[in-house]
C-alpha cells in the first residue's frame, strides 16, 4: 500500500516505459497465434502468449507489476525465435541483448553522479538514527507507538517498542486497522485522533513528515482541492511549517522535533496529554 503499489498505470507513462516491450509482445503474440492456426503441433504456444498478454494487462492495473511484463515479452520473443528453427538468429540476438544491458550497466554505475533516488528520500539517514534513538530513551518500554506502517516497522525493528500501525496488509482484519489509522491520522480533529489513541492506550505520536505528505493521496484519500478546507484537523496542525501551528496542537505536547541542520525536518513526536 505505502507509495501506492496498486494503483493503475497511465497508458502513456506505460507505453514509455515499456515501448521495446510492448513492441515486442504485440508481435510476438501476432506471429504466435498465427503458428497456432496453420500447426497443429504450435499448441504449446498458447500458454507463453496468453501469460504475455496476461501480464500486459496487470502491468496496466497494476504500476509496480511492469517489469513483469518487460521480462515475459522477452521470453515470448525467444520462444518464437526457436520454435522458427532460427537459432542462430535467437543466439545472436540474445547475445546482444545482454551485451548491451552489461554495457548499459557498467556504464551507468561507474558515473559518478549517479544516484538512485529511490533509495534517498527524506528523512535523512542522520535524522532516522536520531528520532530511534529518542523514541528508545524516551518511550518507556511497553508502550505503544503510533505512526505511519513505513516508520512504525523501523521503530519495531530498532527500540523493541510495540507499534499500533502494523506494516503487513494481507488479511483483512489488517487492512481494516490500517485504515482505521489511516482515516484518524489524516481526517481526525485534534480531540478525535487524541481519543482514538487513548482508547488504545497509546500515548506516543510520531509524525513522518515527507511519507506522510507524499502519501497524503494513495493512503489517506486526500485529494489536493481538500486540503485548503481542512485546516481544522489534525494532519494539518502537525504538518504545518509555522511553529506557533505544530508547537502547539490541542490535546497533544510536542516532545521531539529534527533539527533542520540534519536534513530536512522531517520527524516530530506528540505524547498524548
Amino acid at each position: 500500500m505505502w507509495d501506492g503499489p496498486f494503483r493503475t498505470a497511465e497508458f502513456e507513462t506505460l507505453a514509455r516505459a515499456e515501448a521495446a516491450a510492448s513492441l515486442a509482445a504485440l508481435a510476438g503474440i501476432v506471429v504466435g497465434i498465427v503458428m497456432l492456426v496453420r500447426k497443429r503441433d504450435e499448441r504449446a504456444l498458447f500458454l507463453p502468449i496468453a501469460f504475455v498478454a496476461l501480464a500486459g494487462l496487470a502491468a496496466w492495473m497494476v504500476e509496480r507489476t511492469v517489469p513483469l511484463f518487460g521480462m515475459t515479452g522477452a521470453v515470448l520473443a525467444v520462444t518464437l525465435a526457436w520454435r522458427l528453427r532460427a537459432h542462430a538468429v535467437t543466439s545472436l540476438v540474445l547475445a546482444a541483448a545482454i551485451g548491451w544491458h552489461g554495457w548499459d550497466q557498467v556504464r551507468t554505475l561507474a558515473d559518478p553522479q549517479w544516484r538512485i533516488a529511490w533509495y534517498l528520500p527524506p528523512p535523512s539517514a542522520d535524522e532516522n538514527v536520531e528520532m530511534l534513538a529518542w523514541v528508545r530513551a524516551n518511550v518507556p518500554a511497553g508502550e505503544p507507538v503510533a505512526s505511519d506502517f513505513v516508520t512504525s516497522a523501523a521503530i519495531l525493528a530498532f527500540t523493541r517498542r510495540p507499534i499500533l500501525n502494523q506494516p503487513k496488509y494481507e488479511t483483512r482484519r489488517s487492512r481494516e486497522l490500517i485504515e482505521q489509522m489511516s482515516n484518524a491520522l489524516y481526517r481526525a480533529t485534534p480531540s478525535e485522533l487524541a481519543t482514538f489513541l487513548r482508547e488504545r492506550r497509546c500515548r506516543w505520536l510520531v509524525l513522518n513528515r515527507p511519507l506522510f505528505g507524499a502519501t497524503a493521496a494513495h493512503i489517506g484519500g486526500l485529494r489536493p482541492e481538500e486540503l485548503a478546507r481542512m485546516g481544522d484537523k489534525a494532519s494539518m496542525q502537525m504538518m504545518a511549517n509555522e511553529p506557533a501551528r505544530f508547537a502547539h496542537v490541542a490535546g497533544f505536547t510536542l516532545v521531539y522535533a529534527s533539527r533542520p541542520e540534519l536534513g530536512f525536518a522531517s520527524y516530530r513526536v506528540y505524547r498524548v496529554d
